[in-house]
């Protein structure tokens, strides 16, 4: 059996989930090193994407990075009845959050089952029920976007360094993923300060392929023909030519080379900005959340945690 064993994370001792204030996400994108951070996480979700056609096809960016937290989130929080991680769970939390549809959402499940990332449970008493545990497989690629986003983090804050350090410890790393299945239960969104990014972010590709053109385009370069970026991640060059229709339409590239990809606007900067900004400081509390739960748990064992986790 391939699934990691799963941590016994006491849920009941983290603290429900507060949004990140506005002064913490003024306070990172303030930070002198503010752009190299997310220029590091950027290059982060453009390798989580980049070779993966079927995945991006299947499902959007925002729903696909969500799908697989809320995998995990809810392998580490049973409900009520003892209940973890279930084909009729997940199918709830896709449909809550509004990233996918059930059917699309029942395709995303059968898919990880069959590339390895979930796994059959064992058989519970309630057999309308379907229990699955996550894989190591689905951890790996999870985690590897974690590190991005904590590497981009640890340039601002030493709780990102921290909890670098600390992704091998599976209670620390489930507490992050509690964390961020309850920050997007209760309908956080770090795309929420970025509408015009979000609108894009919804299509297949659409959010890569914007992180693609800033980048070349940051680092003195011209942005990529449009037939690179389709065949990149999967795509049609008539889906990625009306993705970017659809940018310089919303006022975020301008793009005088119908073949090319676009120069990015300071509108499109500044959406980036606000999308990295709340992204990290989501990043942040959970961080804070699960090195303060490792500390709570390492000295006095089930004592709950107060509300408010990040200044104990």
């Amino acid at each position: 059996m391939s699934s990691i064993m799963r941590a016994e994370t006491p849920v009941a001792a983290l603290p429900n989930f507060a949004e990140p204030s506005p002064a913490a996400v003024v306070a990172l994108r303030a930070h002198p090193a503010f752009d190299l951070a997310m220029a590091i996480a950027a290059d982060g979700i453009i390798r989580h994407f980049d070779g993966k056609p079927l995945l991006n096809r299947l499902m959007n960016d925002r729903g696909r990075i969500l799908f697989a937290v809320g995998a995990l989130y809810l392998d580490a929080e049973p409900d009520t009845s003892g209940l973890r991680l279930t084909a009729a769970r997940l199918i709830e939390f896709a449909g809550i959050g509004g990233y996918a549809s059930a059917g699309r959402a029942k395709a995303m499940i059968a898919l990880l089952r069959w590339q390895g990332y979930l796994e059959d449970g064992p058989i519970s008493d309630d057999r309308r029920q379907r229990p699955l545990v996550p894989t190591e497989k689905l951890w790996a690629t999870v985690l590897d976007r974690w590190q991005s986003v904590l590497q981009a983090l640890s340039v601002l804050r030493p709780v990102g360094g921290e909890a670098l350090a600390s992704l091998d410890d599976h209670a620390f790393r489930a507490s992050i993923a509690v964390t961020m299945g309850r920050a997007f239960r209760a309908g956080f969104r770090p795309l929420q300060s970025s509408p015009r990014l979000a609108a894009l972010a919804e299509r297949d590709a659409g959010l890569v392929m914007l992180l693609v053109v800033v980048g070349t385009t940051r680092q003195g370069g011209e942005a990529p023909p449009i037939a690179s970026l389709a065949r990149r991640f999967g795509v049609s060059r008539a889906h990625a030519r009306a993705v970017l229709r659809e940018a310089e339409d919303a006022g975020l590239l301008l793009n005088e080379n119908g073949s090319a990809g676009g120069v990015p606007t300071e509108v499109l900067r500044t959406e980036m900005s606000l999308f990295f900004g709340s992204l990290l400081a989501l990043f942040e509390q959970a961080a804070t959340i699960a090195v303060v739960a490792r500390t709570r748990r390492s000295s006095v064992v089930g004592v709950a945690l107060p509300g408010d986790a990040l200044h104990p």
